[in-house]
């Protein structure tokens, strides 16, 4: 045999099995229309799910996928799973990362329900927005070789968002309610719970106490937050227009609390009469002179 035929004859046989490897302990690609079955072919069609620990997350939140193929041609299993966005890290027994993609470290055996189970974690972007976990399986017949398998793919969503929400009728920025956990956003939503009447947007945790009306304005459970004295909270326990210590709810009470009102009551009367009675007393003393 000429040399370079052998040459080619031993590095055509040394590739075969490279290849075959290569798939078994893991893939970094497929085509999205066929996936596995761009190699495999011949055996039955397996079912492949991908569930997600959530489908609804806070950017930057890490959750479990897990990805299950179901023994259908009696043999080992694979998988592929390729996210749009996020990043995919501490894969599970069986399984690691290549390339951002997770994929399967070695042929996996089935389990007790007859499935090919993997898991791997995934944590979501800083950025809001849906993103795409594409799952393809491989069920093989342990043979060695592409023939007598089969593979199959799914995919599965989840949405990054800052909720829950809570309906803002008000639009003040605050809301109230139970929590909605529908991604993106629904319109007319907050992620602040703290309003206390969401029908009226000038009472919110943001506004300032108005002293003197019946109204928790800022939602802090207290009518006189903020308030310098009684005199400011509005009505006074016994009735009054709101006078401080002391008022009997009259003129505004004298600095220092005192309830005295110049020119009424018994202390004017009692000054009045003093007045009238040293008038006439100087009265008699110039008529005795």
């Amino acid at each position: 045999m000429p040399t370079s035929r052998a040459v080619a004859v031993v590095l055509f046989t040394l590739t075969l099995p490279a290849v075959a490897l290569a798939n078994r302990n893991g893939i970094v690609s497929v085509s999205q229309s066929r996936g596995c079955n761009d190699c495999h072919s011949g055996g039955s069609t397996p079912t492949v799910s991908v569930d997600l620990a959530k489908t609804a997350v806070k950017p930057g939140e890490t959750i479990t996928a897990t990805v299950t193929v179901s023994n259908a041609n009696n043999g080992t299993g694979g998988f592929l799973l390729q996210v749009s966005k996020g990043t995919l890290k501490n894969p599970g027994p069986g399984v690691k990362i290549l390339s951002g993609r997770a994929t399967h470290s070695t042929p996996k055996q089935p389990d007790a329900n007859d499935e090919f189970v993997f898991t791997v974690d995934w944590t979501a972007p800083n950025t809001q927005g849906e993103v795409t976990f594409d799952a393809f399986g491989n069920a093989t017949n342990d043979n060695n070789a592409d023939s007598g398998d089969r593979g199959a793919h799914t995919s599965a969503k989840v949405n990054v968002c800052t909720g829950p929400f809570y309906t803002d009728a008000d639009g003040d920025g605050f809301g109230t309610g139970d929590p909605i956990t529908t991604c993106p956003q629904p319109p007319g939503t907050t992620v602040d719970p703290a309003d206390c009447d969401d029908s009226n947007a000038n009472v919110n945790p943001d506004v300032m106490e108005v002293c003197g009306d019946t109204v928790d304005d800022n939602c802090n459970g207290s009518l006189t937050d903020g308030c310098d004295s009684a005199t400011d909270a509005g009505t006074t326990a016994d009735g009054g227009n709101g006078g401080g210590p002391g008022n009997n709810g009259g003129d505004s009470p004298e600095p220092g609390g005192c309830g005295c009102r110049a020119g009424s009551g018994s202390s004017s009367a009692f000054i009045s009469f003093g007045v009238a009675a040293l008038v006439l007393f100087l009265t008699r003393r110039r008529q005795q002179a």
